[in-house]
């Protein structure tokens, strides 16, 4: 725990903001999702997730990097919630980029993993450049789901792909 306390300590203010907002939108996103629909959640974390954080460094302000906030979604996902679901994490991401000024973009997709069974994932999309939800490599097996999809076409379609491997655990 003192461990912890120290490298809290070392982090800078806006880091530290940036950690507690990401802290705050990851356990409401966790619990919401129990109880509403992904649409009301997403909605309801665009209400409540709004603040911007403002990196200052000698009288210079610069917002925070998309680099930052990926790192801050998996760090308190990890040490705090205990490696939170990737849509919690997806969601949490889109979120702070959208607050921060960058277009993202949520991806969900499925796959048929090695044993037969579909597997789901969420991972964020902001410029081209995967913020939060694996690499390019590993992502390659999903197939995305779109609004406008039929969900039935989409699982047909992972069904009769070849198997991919397992996700590691993110």
């Amino acid at each position: 725990m003192r461990r912890l306390w120290n490298k809290w300590r070392e982090r800078s203010r806006p880091e530290r903001a940036l950690l507690l907002q990401t802290l705050a939108l990851l356990c409401a996103a966790r619990i919401a999702l129990k109880f509403q629909s992904m649409q009301q959640v997403s909605e309801w974390l665009c209400k409540i997730g709004s603040a911007r954080i403002i990196f200052r460094s000698r009288g210079i302000e610069s917002r925070v990097s998309r680099e930052q906030i990926g790192w801050a979604v998996n760090v308190v996902s990890a040490r705090v919630l205990g490696d939170g679901t990737c849509l919690t994490q997806a969601l949490t991401a889109r979120q702070l980029l959208q607050v921060n000024g960058y277009p993202a973009e949520l991806r969900i997709g499925v796959a048929k993993q090695a044993d037969g069974k579909l597997a789901a994932h969420a991972w964020v999309e902001s410029e081209g450049e995967i913020v939060i939800g694996g690499t390019a490599a590993e992502l390659a097996a999903f197939s995305q789901f779109h609004a406008s999809d039929d969900v039935m076409q989409l699982a047909r379609r992972a069904a009769q792909a070849p198997t991919s491997r397992a996700l590691p655990k993110l």
